[in-house]
């Protein structure tokens, strides 16, 4: 349950049952965003409504088969940039930036919509928020709502930036892109290009317009995609960090709190209620590490492909620059796409490594309380919450490593890496 202790007098409040979107602050914005496109679980949308819980499960699937249909588009499309002779190699860069981009999302969301753990992880928010807000601890329920706050912030920074850069490149076929081929007959022909690489049954040249629609269309749903389950994997993130945050408050603060549960039981024994207080604590760390251990069931394996494509994608976008004609409008291009692609990989691994750090640093808070006067019951169990500590939460990037700014850094080094390898090629 959520990381608060009881207080005098506190009465519990009614439910915010709401009939289409889940009783949660927290969630509430990442659901109403996620479910026009099908991905919040039907289990926590239209409470008690079996009938508009079938439609929108019947909405989901379908979906998903377009999400399918528009990922294999974008592999043959690719495929045929590949074929091309010569290969315009500013095509296929441009490209395949927004086709492993896109897919890596289509995983990520498969890998949340079968696995568990991710209903499991949502229904416990949705539950432990309802707890938490029966309690009139003040400081608590601050810091619970400045971290939704970040969420919320983070998440409406990261859209903005998804959606600008998403108009330039519906905008981009017209302002900077002129692919012009050679033909066998010594003709030059020139090939209007489109915002994603996404294959059509007809000859994208000769309807032009047509195929930039459908083209249009498609890169506006994917962009729904992608950055949905980047909002909804960043909530699940910033969670356990407001979790940890609140239990480090109540540890840095444990004599106040054993007086809350001294007054609320009416116990004279301070060696009992230090008892109580700290099996409280204890009991609320483990939500935490159940959250925590629920979370990379679901999410471990696909951030090992973010992980991998995450600076084969910085590399792609910046060796553009290489295969172009320089000119103020891409460089423009380049620099937006390169400030979402950090945005987007920065906020995860931040706050991966406040998770690390946060429970890390746990046992510090209650060393630093009176410790010394509590029963040797408690000085037996503070030693082993210690020894626990010493192996901190951490979100893991499959086998291979966590999520840390450390890892953060690695993926800037790899970038580099690539890049040089690029520029060689290219010389």
């Amino acid at each position: 349950m959520p990381v608060t202790l009881p207080t005098k007098g506190e009465t519990l409040k009614p439910r915010n049952v709401n009939s289409i979107y889940p009783p949660s602050e927290f969630l509430r914005w990442s659901a109403i965003f996620t479910s026009h496109i099908g991905m919040f679980p039907s289990e926590l949308l239209f409470s008690g409504n079996k009938l508009h819980q079938s439609v929108y499960e019947l909405y989901s699937k379908i979906v998903v088969v377009y999400y399918i249909y528009i990922t294999i588009s974008m592999f043959v499309a690719l495929g045929y940039l590949l074929l091309e002779n010569p290969v315009r190699m500013s095509e296929v860069f441009k490209n395949s930036t927004t086709t492993i981009l896109c897919a890596t999302a289509i995983g990520r969301q498969f890998a949340m919509r079968v696995h568990p753990a991710f209903l499991k992880i949502l229904r416990f928010i949705v539950d432990s928020e309802q707890d938490l807000m029966c309690t009139d601890d003040k400081k608590v329920l601050k810091l619970y709502f400045s971290y939704k706050n970040k969420a919320t912030f983070n998440s409406l920074f990261y859209l903005t930036m998804t959606y600008s850069l998403t108009l330039f490149y519906l905008l981009r076929p017209f302002v900077m892109d002129s692919n012009q081929v050679l033909n066998g007959n010594d003709t030059i022909t020139e090939l209007r290009s489109f915002p994603m690489s996404i294959w059509v049954p007809f000859d994208d040249q000769t309807y032009y317009w047509l195929a930039y629609a459908w083209n249009c269309i498609n890169t506006l749903v994917m962009t729904s995609i992608v950055s949905s389950v980047d909002v909804l994997t960043l909530l699940l993130i910033i969670y356990p960090v407001s979790q940890l945050q609140i239990l480090n408050h109540i540890l840095g603060n444990f004599e106040a709190y054993m007086g809350r549960i001294q007054a609320l039981h009416n116990i004279q024994d301070s060696l009992v209620v230090g008892e109580m207080t700290f099996q409280a604590c204890i009991a609320a760390y483990r939500n935490i590490i159940d959250y925590v251990d629920n979370l990379n069931a679901c999410i471990s394996v696909f951030m090992v492909l973010d992980f991998a494509q995450s600076s084969v994608l910085f590399a792609t976008v910046i060796a553009q620059l290489l295969w172009n004609p320089p000119s103020f409008q891409f460089y423009g291009f380049v620099l937006l796409y390169l400030l979402y692609l950090n945005q987007r990989i920065f906020v995860l691994y931040y706050y991966s490594n406040e998770i690390w750090i946060l429970s890390e640093n746990l046992s510090l808070f209650f060393w630093r309380c009176k410790w010394y006067d509590l029963s040797m019951k408690v000085k037996r169990m503070m030693t082993l919450f210690i020894l626990r500590t010493r192996r901190p939460l951490r979100i893991n990037i499959g086998p291979f490593g966590v999520m840390s700014l450390s890892t953060y850094i690695a993926i800037l080094k790899a970038t580099y890496s690539y890049m040089t390898l690029l520029s060689s090629v290219k010389e």
